[in-house]
């Protein structure tokens, strides 16, 4: 039973970081921006600002990754 228990366990550990990983990833291939049409007229500094906010994406992806 106990072995049964271990073994699930890891199957279920395994499954939920290939889930978060593939995920990640098919968003970070995603085209656009949060600023994107449906967001209203904004100016371009106010959507510079809101893309590196949301997305950190001045950072690396590994560190995207692990926040």
């Amino acid at each position: 039973m106990a072995a049964w228990l271990v073994r699930r366990l890891v199957a279920s550990i395994a499954i939920v970081f290939a889930v978060v990983t593939i995920t990640f990833f098919v968003v970070h291939l995603a085209h656009g921006t949060p600023c994107g049409p449906g967001v209203g007229p904004l100016p371009p500094e106010v959507c510079q600002q809101l893309c590196r906010r949301v997305s950190a994406a001045i950072k690396p992806l590994r560190v995207q990754y692990v926040k």
